[in-house]
C-alpha cells in the first residue's frame, strides 16, 4: 500500500514585486503539515484527499477555480486567511474542523462536506481581527456542527444548509436582546444558556443569526431554559425561509 505523502515545514512564498504563481497542479493523497502560504496566487488547482495540518494557507493569497475533494483542514493552528480570496472555488465532501476563517473571502464557491468547531467573524469584528465574507456561496450540502456565526457576517446572498441548523430574524439585535431578558428572570443555571445565546458582544450585529441544532440541544438541557428559549424564538424564527426547514 502506498504510504502518504508528507509535505513538512514548507514555505510557498513570493514577494510584493512578483507573487508565487501556481497554475493546474494536482496534489493526491498528501499530507501537508505547517505549510506556510504567501503572497501567491492559484489558478485551476485540484487536491485530492489531502491532509492540511496546522497550515497557514493565506497572507494576500488568491485561490481561482480550485478544487479540494475529500480534503481534512484541522489542527490547532489552521488558518484559511489572513486577507486571502477564493475565487470560484469547490470544496467537496471535506471536514474542515478549528481553522480560522479571520480574514477570509469566500466569493462564488460551493462547500460541502463537515464545518464543525469554528468562528466565523463579520464586519463588526474587533479592528485587529479579519472578517470573514462570504459571497454567493453554496453551503446547502455542509453540515455545521458547533460553528458560530457572528459579528455582522453578511448571508443574504449564500445558500444555507437545508438541515441541522436554526435561523432567526435579529433586526437591531432585538432576538439577542429578548433571550437576554428572558435570561434574567431564571435562576443562574437555567440562565446561563440564553445568556450565551443572547451575548450582546457576539449577536448585537449579526442578522440574521444561526444555531445549529446540536449546539442548541447540548445547552438547552433543562426544561426552563428550552420553554423560555422557544418563547422568544417562535417570535423571530425564519429557518423555513431561508434554509428550507430543519429537523
Amino acid at each position: 500500500m502506498k504510504m502518504k505523502e508528507v509535505v513538512q515545514d514548507q514555505r510557498w512564498e513570493g514577494s510584493s514585486r512578483r507573487r508565487y504563481d501556481v497554475q493546474g497542479r494536482k496534489f493526491f493523497d498528501t499530507s501537508f503539515q505547517h505549510l506556510v502560504v504567501r503572497l501567491a496566487v492559484f489558478r485551476e488547482c485540484q487536491f485530492t484527499k489531502c491532509e492540511f495540518r496546522d497550515c497557514y494557507l493565506g497572507f494576500k493569497v488568491e485561490y481561482h477555480a480550485c478544487i479540494w475533494v475529500n480534503c481534512k483542514f484541522h489542527g490547532k493552528y489552521m488558518t484559511f486567511g489572513d486577507n486571502s480570496l477564493f475565487q470560484d472555488c469547490r470544496f467537496e465532501n471535506v471536514l474542515i474542523q478549528s481553522a480560522s476563517t479571520d480574514g477570509v473571502t469566500l466569493r462564488n464557491c460551493v462547500v460541502t462536506g463537515r464545518l464543525r468547531n469554528m468562528i466565523w467573524r463579520g464586519n463588526a469584528s474587533p479592528p485587529l481581527v479579519g472578517k470573514m465574507v462570504l459571497d454567493r456561496c453554496d453551503l446547502s450540502g455542509a453540515t455545521l456542527e458547533n460553528v458560530n456565526i457572528y459579528a455582522g457576517v453578511d448571508l443574504s446572498n449564500s445558500i444555507l444548509p437545508p438541515k441541522g441548523i436554526r435561523v432567526f430574524r435579529n433586526p437591531g439585535g432585538s432576538f439577542s436582546k429578548d433571550l437576554r431578558k428572558a435570561g434574567a428572570r431564571l435562576e443562574r443555571d437555567a440562565a446561563i444558556p440564553l445568556q450565551v445565546f443572547g451575548n450582546e458582544d457576539c449577536y448585537a450585529r449579526q442578522d440574521p443569526v444561526v444555531f445549529d441544532i446540536q449546539i442548541l440541544d447540548d445547552l438547552l438541557q433543562l426544561p426552563i431554559s428550552r420553554d423560555s428559549f422557544e418563547a422568544v424564538a417562535r417570535r423571530y424564527e425564519i429557518t423555513e425561509q431561508l434554509a428550507g426547514g430543519a429537523e
